[in-house]
Order: structure tokens, then C-alpha cells, then sequence
């Protein structure tokens, strides 16, 4: 169902304000994130989600078709060589959709 802009945006608000206090709670002592995960776009499989990982867990980077670019680049290279994560992640599309099978069957 397609939605007003206007309505999307007082939705994002709302979600916004309900999650603010706890993830400045859980940032407060600043970033130490596990892993940088480069994943796809696609909206149905947001890495915290799929790795079942909180805020401030991964550096998250979401791009179409998985593609390196510079400005992606740069943010692995901040991720180990500032932040000292251990692990990059890169799961392709074949890897996604396993784990939406998963979830479903898991959920049903």
C-alpha cells in the first residue's frame, strides 16, 4: 500500500522519538561495533535484523547489488582500521533470501 510522504515522514518521527532514549543508553560509552556487514538494499533484510544484533553492534553499509565503492570502501577501512572490528561481512543475495526462508519458518 502505497503511503502520503507526509504520513511517512510523522511515521518516521514517531519511530524515531519512541527509540531515542534507548539507543543513547546503549551508545553512551561510544562505538564498539562487532563487524562491518555490507549488504544489499533490499528493505526485508536489515543486517541487525537478520544477525539478531542491536544498535551499535555493526557498522552497516547498504548498498545496491553489494558493489565497493570508494565511499563504501572507506567505511570498511574506518570500521577495522579506527573502530577495530575483527570481521567484514559481505552475504550475497543467495545468502538473504536463506535467511528469509529461515525467519519464515521459524516465525510459522
Amino acid at each position: 500500500m502505497r503511503q502520503h510522504g507526509r504520513d511517512v515522514v510523522q511515521l518516521c518521527i514517531k519511530s524515531r522519538l519512541r527509540i531515542v532514549a534507548a539507543q543513547l543508553d546503549a551508545t553512551a560509552g561510544g562505538q564498539t561495533p562487532l563487524a562491518v556487514v555490507l549488504s544489499c538494499i533490499d528493505s526485508r533484510v536489515p543486517a541487525e535484523l537478520v544477525f539478531d544484533l542491536g544498535i551499535g553492534d555493526v557498522f552497516s553499509i547498504r548498498v545496491a547489488g553489494n558493489v565497493i565503492g570508494s565511499k563504501s570502501l572507506g567505511s570498511i577501512e574506518y570500521g577495522v582500521g579506527v573502530a577495530g572490528v575483527k570481521l567484514v561481512l559481505f552475504p550475497g543475495w543467495d545468502y538473504e533470501e536463506l535467511c528469509l526462508l529461515y525467519w519464515r519458518s521459524f516465525l510459522s
